[in-house]
């Protein structure tokens, strides 16, 4: 497994590095630390030098410093905590959203863990975010973390299906993600009701029609639990992972952060429908909507076709 992880020395970044230091992975997994630095902008720079130019130099060294200081002690503290990785360290130069996104690229990144900057929606619209760039872009999976898990010997983790192919691709690589003995997995399936775009309802329409509908959608529901509840009890049998099921009603958005704060997990798993950019402003996405509110972490999970790759896992 290859794993970009990001960071800038924050005290979001830090909480990243931790929840790799001590989060279990599979064998042979290989961790790129990165770090990226802005030096100061060239419409500054077209201004009269002189003294401002030694000014301009020492803020340029001074990013790189702290860039390199940042993954330094990200190297350290992931080889102390998780001697199994295999870790390397990097700094470029550029914005952290371009730097991330290519570096994973370059890397062949199967999952990028990067930091929350904790930015309410009137920041995070105007302003936008480091790490939900990232979710958006990133063409592999990605978990944005909150809160670091160092102290816990278990996990949490809320696991939201649909049946569909990237749900699948998340079910799939739970079940082959190792864990500590005690952890609990909650594998929910929103059944969402039908909207029902009448002033009068039942004037003339048969109702029945719409009461089969919603059937239709719990029994849709009911399977993707049952399916993936199987698989990954197959698959956690070596650490013993405690596994449960519900299909709630409602909106997927609400409902999934409703389910993640009753059961107090630290982790929410979803798959990405992978809508493009004007899907994404125009509708908004289940995983993006997660990802913002959400008060855990999030990882979002990308690659269909990575059901049949067995190479992430070796």
């Amino acid at each position: 497994m290859k794993i970009l992880l990001a960071t800038d020395g924050s005290e979001q970044s830090k909480a990243a590095v931790l929840e790799v230091a001590t989060r279990p992975f599979p064998p042979n997994t290989t961790v790129s630390i990165v770090s990226a630095y802005e030096r100061t902008p060239l419409i500054t720079r077209l201004e009269p030098m002189g003294v401002m130019e030694e000014t301009y130099a020492k803020a340029d060294h001074y990013a790189l410093k702290a860039a390199e200081d940042a993954t330094e002690k990200a190297a350290k503290i992931l080889r102390e905590g998780n001697p199994a990785l295999t870790v390397t360290a990097i700094v470029i130069e550029g914005s952290p959203k371009s730097v991330i996104l290519d570096e994973a690229e370059a890397f062949g990144a199967d999952l990028i863990v990067v930091g929350s900057h904790g930015y309410g929606m009137a920041e995070g619209f105007l302003l936008g975010s480091v790490s939900h760039a990232v979710a958006l872009h990133a063409t592999c999976s990605v978990e944005i973390v909150r809160g670091a898990k160092s102290g816990e010997k278990r996990w949490k983790i809320l696991l939201t299906i649909d049946g569909s192919e990237q749900s699948e691709v998340a079910v799939e690589e739970l079940a082959r993600q190792p864990f500590p003995d005690g952890s609990e997995l909650h594998v929910i399936s929103v059944a969402e009701v039908p909207y029902l775009p009448l002033t009068y309802p039942g004037d003339g329409i048969d109702m029945n029609v719409y009461a089969e509908i919603e059937k239709s959608y719990l029994q849709r529901a009911n399977a993707a639990v049952e399916n993936a509840a199987v698989k990954l009890r197959v698959g956690s049998e070596s650490n013993k992972l405690s596994i449960s099921t519900d299909v709630p009603s409602g909106s997927p958005k609400e409902v999934i952060l409703e389910e993640a704060e009753a059961f107090g997990a630290n982790l929410i798993v979803l798959g990405s429908h992978g809508y493009g950019m004007i899907e994404r402003f125009l509708l908004g996405s289940v995983s993006q909507a997660v990802a913002l509110h959400a008060k855990c972490s999030v990882e979002i999970v990308r690659g269909a076709e990575k059901l049949t790759n067995e190479s992430r896992f070796r």
